[in-house]
């Protein structure tokens, strides 16, 4: 195992930050670096949109935990996140990034997304962060609090501990992945990533959402148009009540109605 210390991109400095003039301070330390390792934490599983909970940050000096729940105020922070000079680093960013486009309409660019940068290695497609943190840093990383509520307050040791971990070795991924990758596989990323600023990747079009309900290439021409229009509704319906889509009606019932029609 890589002693934690000899790993190049590990913050020296962790915080958990739930006031305004923590946050300021840690935002004047941060301010100007050239990348910053992001995650989030939140909660969908009664809402259609995402209830953003925590925000993780690194910048391979100094990391922390920043809590949207107990800080009105966030601007400082979103400079420094949107600011287009510095690099933001995630993994598998699609869910974090529509946090970012559903609460701030904007989303942070640029991104580097070391899930796809290592597919673009040769790792295994869609490789999860604990696999990857062991595959490159030779670190184990605990996955008990993976299904915590983050939405309960206080906080504990180990829920922050995970959180934390999240961001401390992210940037020891970057930097690893991006000295590894060529300039023919960078600009195959750049391609991958391009999807991933698009406003419509986090809101698609209820008209369209039909297509990515299994089952919907087994039905007929007219079951696949009662589909249409049940899908549509559903979509309309789960955002305008902020709601999960299959709490109004789930995918089997729809194609059930679809076939009995």
């Amino acid at each position: 195992m890589v002693a934690p210390s000899l790993i190049p991109g590990l913050p020296q400095q962790e915080d958990y930050i739930a006031d305004t003039a923590a946050l300021e301070a840690f935002c004047q330390t941060i301010q100007g670096s050239a990348w910053l390792a992001l995650d989030t934490e939140f909660i969908r599983q009664t809402t259609y949109y995402p209830q953003f909970c925590l925000l993780q940050i690194s910048n391979g000096v100094v990391a922390a935990c920043i809590d949207p729940l107990a800080i009105d105020q966030l601007q400082p922070l979103l400079d420094i996140v949107y600011d287009p000079n510095i690099v933001k680093v995630w993994h598998a960013a699609r869910q974090d990034l529509e946090v970012f486009q559903h609460r701030w309409q904007r989303i942070p660019s640029p991104v580097f997304d070391t899930q796809l940068a290592a597919a673009q290695l040769g790792y295994a497609d869609q490789i999860g962060y604990a696999d990857l943190v062991q595959t490159v840093c030779h670190i184990p990383l605990p996955k008990d609090q993976s299904r915590t509520d983050w939405m309960t307050r206080p906080l504990t040791v180990q829920q922050i501990r995970y959180a934390l971990d999240d961001v401390v070795y992210l940037g020891a991924l970057y930097l690893h992945l991006q000295a590894a990758l060529t300039k023919a596989q960078q600009r195959q990323l750049a391609i991958q990533q391009a999807h991933l600023l698009l406003p419509e990747t986090y809101a698609p079009t209820p008209e369209e959402v039909w297509r990515k309900i299994k089952g919907h290439k087994r039905l007929n021409k007219d079951q696949l148009l009662i589909l249409q229009r049940l899908a549509t509704w559903r979509e309309k319906q789960a955002r305008q009540q902020d709601v999960p889509r299959q709490w109004l009606l789930s995918d089997r019932a729809m194609l059930a109605q679809c076939r009995a029609e």
